[in-house]
């Protein structure tokens, strides 16, 4: 399992030291994409959360089941995009003087996957059915409409998260303070604090 992970993961850094405060945030930040992740219907289900830090930059990570489909839902996708925004939410709701670049790397995925929501998979509102080449120069209105359209998904995403986290602020607290403690819970430990009422 340590091999797998050194391999998916990173190696597990030892000797990196964190504050207090900034594993504490940590936690928060790796308890909002788990809970938000748990209770999206077309989200992948957690499976383990970690605040040890590995790899080049993560300093904690939260793990999902594997999706074994070769289509995904629009569905699917903006609950992946939900997913990756959970971590910064979770840091603005219980740290708002507080936000870090800790969810820089997320909110590059989430960009990234909504543009391709847009202009790869042809499933905007605005701009339905319609494949954007990116080789291909387009106009300025072009390029407006898409961004436009990208900026709505991610507030839309941002909205319908930071109300799912200031309905489950307990569980979140719940689950960062177990963090804390045992800096990593999966398997049982973990889904008996998901699935406390």
């Amino acid at each position: 399992e340590n091999a797998i992970d050194n391999v998916l993961l990173g190696p597990e850094k030892k000797t990196f030291i964190l504050s207090e405060k900034e594993k504490k945030i940590i936690a928060y930040h790796e308890a909002g994409h788990t809970i938000i992740s748990h209770l999206l219907k077309d989200a992948n289900k957690p499976i383990r959360v970690s605040i040890i830090p590995r790899g080049i930059a993560a300093l904690g990570f939260s793990q999902s089941e594997n999706n074994e489909n070769k289509l995904m839902t629009q569905h699917q996708i903006l609950d992946q995009i939900c997913v990756l925004i959970g971590g910064r939410v979770a840091e603005e709701i219980f740290f708002p003087d507080d936000v870090t670049t800790g969810a820089s790397d997320d909110i590059e995925r989430l960009t990234a996957l909504a543009y391709r929501y847009i202009t790869t998979f042809g499933m905007g509102d605005d701009i339905p059915n319609f494949h954007f080449d990116t080789n291909k120069e387009y106009g300025h209105k072009t390029k407006q409409r898409i961004d436009d359209s990208v900026q709505l998904i991610i507030e839309k995403s941002h909205e319908k998260v930071t109300d799912i986290i200031n309905k489950n602020k307990k569980k979140i607290v719940n689950l960062a303070e177990e963090l804390l403690k045992k800096e990593t819970l999966e398997g049982n430990s973990l889904s008996k604090i998901l699935k406390k009422k």
